[in-house]
């Protein structure tokens, strides 16, 4: 029993660390890949780049999943549904208390706006400082592609 115990821990620790490994490669390979994306399209100088690179890996810690701009899966971000499934549904009797577990509290709904407002403040920086590293030319371009990604996103 003892060793069996044992071997599923050493198992999990294994496990573990190669899940971390992992996450570090797959982190710095998605900086590296928005990097060479934006580089190319815009037409970066390789000194561009390089500074281009140290603020993608800067902001990467602090943005998170909204770096990859690109990461939509084709369905607006909407949860798969199964069939018969009637998750989302509204209450056909108009039942308040069904529908009051889909709102958000005050204190949720606080927090949420206080994420959103650090959220747009590091966008900015971010932004602030691209537009140092690019010409404004290249800039102008990235901000009109910006904006017609964002006017493609379905808002909630």
């Amino acid at each position: 029993m003892k060793k069996i115990i044992l071997g599923l821990m050493a198992a999990m620790t294994i496990g573990t660390t190669a899940m971390a490994q992992s996450q570090v490669a797959d982190r710095s390979e998605m900086i590296q890949k928005r990097t060479e994306s934006v580089a190319k399209k815009y037409g970066l100088s390789d000194e561009q780049k390089q500074k281009l690179l140290e603020l993608n890996t800067k902001y990467a810690d602090i943005m998170g999943p909204s770096m990859r701009m690109h990461g939509n899966r084709g369905n607006g971000g909407a949860m798969r549904q199964r069939p018969g499934s009637n998750f989302g549904a509204r209450p056909e009797n108009g039942d308040s208390a069904a529908l009051g577990r889909f709102r958000l509290s005050e204190e949720q709904r606080a927090r949420l706006d206080e994420r959103r407002k650090q959220m747009n403040e590091q966008r900015e920086a971010y932004n602030k400082e691209l537009q140092a590293i690019m010409s404004d030319e290249q800039y102008k371009s990235y901000t009109a592609d910006m904006e017609k990604l964002l006017q493609r996103r379905p808002r909630k």
